[in-house]
């Protein structure tokens, strides 16, 4: 039983699974796609076996290993005057325009405060949304910027949403959850290579796109 974030789920736990489902075709694999705070509840109850999602306060039993660093970018709608830009957009940059932000989930709000905190503070949202892939379709259509991890990035198409990476460079560490005696460490440890190797592979995706 695996729980995860839905960014992980539908953009790294595709290919993970394919891997894992190739070396042992008779496991059957169940997913709950969570919150990372509600992944760690899942295998603080031992409802689930593995967690993967970003980093959240420790839970009773569980423990949890970083699996990547993935770097914060800007997501900006077509047409947007910062989208011309090549670069790196940059916190100044977005000072003054609408901005849709995560609220306090997951420790994403105080980390894109901090960012901002040379030019003020963060500009004034103007939709709240949890969810990173609803949030960036929100761009999409044109409601404002969001910070957020580079992952959706390889889930939407890019014909209605820019992206450029972020400055000052900031970024999230997605960790896997586990209760010690749910798995035998073997097991365990194939799964998190897996996942890892996989993971590790999307971060690197666009510096190969773009060499």
């Amino acid at each position: 039983v695996l729980a995860c974030t839905p960014v992980f789920a539908a953009g790294v736990l595709p290919r993970m699974l394919a891997s894992l489902h190739a070396a042992s075709p008779d496991v059957l694999f169940t997913v709950h796609s969570r919150s990372a705070e509600h992944v760690a509840a899942l295998v603080s109850s031992q409802k689930a076996d593995l967690g993967f999602g970003l980093t959240v306060p420790p839970m009773p039993g569980v423990n949890s290993e970083v699996l990547a660093e993935v770097p914060m970018v800007c997501y900006l709608p077509p047409g947007h005057r910062l989208a011309r830009k090549r670069k790196a957009v940059s916190a100044a940059d977005l000072v003054g325009e609408p901005m849709i932000s995560f609220s306090n989930h997951e420790g994403l709000d105080e980390i894109v405060a901090n960012a901002f905190r040379g030019c003020g503070g963060p500009p004034a949202a103007v939709v709240e949304c949890p969810a990173a892939l609803a949030a960036c379709s929100m761009v999409a259509a044109g409601l404002g910027f969001a910070i957020f991890d580079s992952l959706p990035s390889r889930l939407l198409s890019r014909e209605h949403l820019v992206v450029r990476p972020f400055e000052p460079h900031t970024t999230v560490q997605y960790r896997a959850y586990w209760f010690n005696t749910r798995l035998p460490q073997a097991e365990r440890d194939s799964v998190l290579l897996r996942a890892r190797t996989t993971l590790q592979a999307l971060i690197d995706q666009p510096k190969r796109d773009r060499a």
